[in-house]
């Protein structure tokens, strides 16, 4: 995945500042424009957002109440770029569009996001003669235990809107020990879960994560912390007049979960290819998304 990241996103981009690199560094103007090919497949949805939302620009040069386009980084692992925007003080719009390629359909919601690293400490010694309570692997299982329990009774409360109508909790990396007869001195658990409703549920979970984690000789980090969202303003009746489809919530996570306020959506071209190969979007699904956003722009601005 990191690979295929870097070679769509990232490669291409160094290959141009590369190219260019003499011609930027000069004391006159340098001029550049960008281009999305649609002959054929697009190269990356990223591309694609980009080329849509940037189609409509020329129509609102008379715009009477204006607008505000954020371009980002890191937004796949540690979205570094919608937290610098927020911790700086930005005043976002009354509305704001999430460019994700969610397929012409407008998503107007989104599970929260709570992401843990758990360190737990033992003392290494042969396995023959382990010291009472600092095997440090033993200690993350009980833990673990307790987390699962959790999250099953966190499955009684359920949420339509959500294709998986419950909150979830995964246990993404266990890391520990180096030999099998040498009990650990350090384990790491990296666990995230997808909260649907943050208003109710967050809370509790920190509350129970942190009276689990106390009974044992460890410590932990929160990487990332979104609260959950649901759109219910008068425009998603719009949106979904324009896309011709019900609108929906989102299956993952996006930068429209790091802000506040409650009129936001998550809409771009599709289909859905993120991260496979022959990752793509159709020339069709992207002149439509477009289409989409210029109508906005024309309602909301002109």
């Amino acid at each position: 995945e990191i690979e295929k990241m870097f070679t769509v996103n990232t490669v291409a981009t160094i290959k141009i500042l590369r190219m260019f690199y003499a011609r930027i560094m000069e004391t006159k103007p340098f001029y550049a424009g960008v281009m999305g090919s649609i002959s054929g497949w697009m190269s990356s949805p990223a591309a694609a957002l980009y080329a849509a939302s940037a189609a409509p620009l020329d129509e609102i040069k008379a715009a009477g109440k204006g607008i505000k386009m954020y371009w980002t980084y890191d937004e796949e692992i540690l979205f570094q770029g919608i937290h610098d925007l927020v911790n700086q003080g930005e005043v976002f719009p009354p509305h704001v569009v999430v460019g994700e390629p969610t397929d012409v359909t407008v998503n107007i919601g989104s599970k929260g996001l709570l992401e843990y690293i758990f360190t737990f400490h033992g003392v290494s010694t042969h396995s023959s003669a382990p010291i009472p309570g600092k095997n440090s692997n033993k200690n993350a299982v009980k833990f673990l235990s307790k987390m699962l329990a959790l999250e099953e009774s966190l499955k009684d409360e359920t949420y339509a809107l959500f294709g998986v109508p419950h909150t979830t909790m995964n246990i993404g990396i266990i890391e520990g020990g180096i030999a099998m007869n040498t009990v650990p001195s350090e384990t790491k658990v990296y666990l995230d879960f997808r909260i649907c409703d943050s208003e109710s549920q967050y809370e509790r979970i920190r509350k129970y994560t942190e009276e689990a984690i106390a009974e044992f000789d460890a410590d932990y980090e929160i990487i990332n912390d979104a609260m959950s969202f649901r759109n219910e303003g008068d425009r998603v009746a719009w949106y979904e007049e324009q896309t011709g489809v019900p609108a929906k919530a989102g299956t993952g996570i996006t930068e429209a979960s790091f802000f506040t306020g409650r009129d936001r959506v998550i809409l771009g071209p599709g289909p859905r290819t993120l991260h496979q190969a022959n990752e793509h979007v159709t020339e069709e699904k992207l002149n439509k998304v477009a289409e989409i956003y210029l109508n906005l722009i024309k309602k909301e601005c002109l």
